[in-house]
């Protein structure tokens, strides 16, 4: 005679038909169910990255914009402006000296276009001045950016921004005062390693045209490594075959 169905031999476990596991069916649909929520999260991250990188263009509209506001209100750049110890020295925590050669200096030398260490300043300036509602130090010991501290923070983890007057390469134009979105370490300079061809290519379009070396938004290779665009001026293109990070973003003020 068999034992009954779920009668383990030698023991006097009985397990019932509701008890003997996942039919075929059941296991096919969580599966189903598993399968949707992982394309729920990728698709959600997806989204969230999309929505960042849109921020990041509201931000450089934001920083634009408050620059141009300081510079009506000012009659100069911020960080350029060379009587800036008058408005701020005690608040700022300078000297009235010249930033370009004395790093307590409040003042810029008004040659109307941004040095590297005036470009520090120059958000200082902007939150001493309540046009934007953020501080940052406006120093740069070892001339290093330090996000949320001399530099604003970007929507992209570990992405800021820094102000300068700079060519943008491999194009042969003419030095543009700029905002420059990058990753920064011990440099001056936007660096390493923060977005990739895609993602230049996606803020371009968003607030441009779509090409690294035209119109209002440019894209470069980043500070370590080549291959965000492809071609030669006038004629480049983000090179979307790259999926690593290697480029940053110049905003043309």
């Amino acid at each position: 005679m068999l034992p009954p169905t779920g009668y383990i031999r030698g023991t006097s476990v009985h397990i019932t038909e509701n008890e003997q596991g996942l039919s075929l069916v059941e296991l096919a649909i969580v599966m189903v169910i598993i399968g949707l929520l992982a394309a729920g999260i990728m698709g959600g991250s997806h989204i969230m990255h999309t929505s960042q990188l849109q921020q990041v263009v509201t931000e450089a509209d934001r920083y634009k914009m408050a620059i141009r506001t300081f510079e009506q209100k000012y009659g100069a750049l911020p960080g350029d402006f060379d009587t800036a110890f008058d408005l701020w020295g005690t608040a700022g925590g300078c000297t009235n000296n010249d930033v370009n050669s004395d790093s307590t200096g409040c003042n810029g030398n008004g040659d109307g276009v941004f040095s590297i260490i005036e470009g520090y300043r120059g958000w200082q300036q902007l939150g001493l001045s309540e046009i934007l509602t953020e501080d940052y130090s406006g120093t740069a010991p070892g001339g290093t950016g330090v996000i949320g501290t001399n530099i604003p923070e970007s929507a992209l983890e570990g992405g800021g921004y820094t102000l300068l007057y700079k060519t943008v390469e491999d194009t042969g134009l003419p030095p543009i005062l700029c905002i420059v979105l990058g990753t920064f370490f011990d440099t001056n300079w936007a660096g390493t390693e923060l977005l990739t061809p895609a993602d230049a290519m996606a803020i371009d379009q968003k607030a441009d045209d779509g090409y690294p070396d035209s119109g209002e938004v440019y894209g470069e290779d980043d500070w370590t490594t080549d291959g965000c665009y492809s071609g030669t001026y006038p004629n480049m293109e983000y090179d979307t075959t790259q999926e690593a990070a290697r480029c940053r973003s110049i905003f043309k003020l």
